[in-house]
């Protein structure tokens, strides 16, 4: 059911940002200030998932940006 006229699509590019930590800060502010929290996000070739709780633990240091990775990747499609 994957159709194109069941969903719609929306894509940021970033450029200059050093690290996931950084990439998942941007992506947290965009998801605060649209509501949006279903994403998956590409980084540096990686495709995952957007999981909040997972995301604010790397910001804060409390989780590693390599345990994030294993923990929200995604197959390539």
């Amino acid at each position: 059911m994957n159709d194109s006229e069941d969903y719609s699509t929306l894509e940021y590019y970033f450029n200059g940002l050093e690290n996931l930590t950084q990439f998942l800060q941007v992506v947290e502010d965009i998801s605060t200030e649209t509501g949006m929290s279903d994403w998956v996000m590409t980084h540096r070739g990686i495709r995952m998932a957007y999981c909040w709780q997972d995301a604010k633990a790397v910001i804060k240091g409390a989780m590693s940006e390599e345990t994030y990775i294993v923990r929200n990747r995604l197959p390539e499609g």
